[in-house]
């Protein structure tokens, strides 16, 4: 007999995720929480400079209905990591006359 807080879930993005071929991959989530930036930091980041994008999406849905997740790899993390790393926090230094 199950206990009562013993509910299994369905499985969300994020495990489905992992069981990916080819992977690992990550979700922005996942990212985010590994480079220890904001979601919405890294999608300014991947405006600004369209190499950061991930290279890999999984369809979600029913098939033709055109929504899918992007997915990171380890090389997206570190190339997001470098460039990270190259930024200067703060408003620029005013020009002296």
């Amino acid at each position: 007999m199950a206990r009562r807080g013993d509910v299994r879930k369905p499985p969300g993005i994020i495990d489905m995720v992992s069981r990916v071929a080819g992977g690992p991959f990550y979700t922005i989530k996942q990212v985010s929480v590994k480079i220890d930036k904001d979601p919405d930091t890294i999608r300014r980041w991947q405006r600004a400079n369209p190499e950061l994008r991930p290279t890999h999406q999984m369809p979600l849905g029913e098939e033709g209905s055109g929504q899918f997740v992007w997915l990171y790899t380890d090389a997206d993390v570190k190339a997001l990591l470098a460039y990270g790393a190259t930024l200067r926090v703060g408003r620029p230094r005013k020009e002296v006359d």
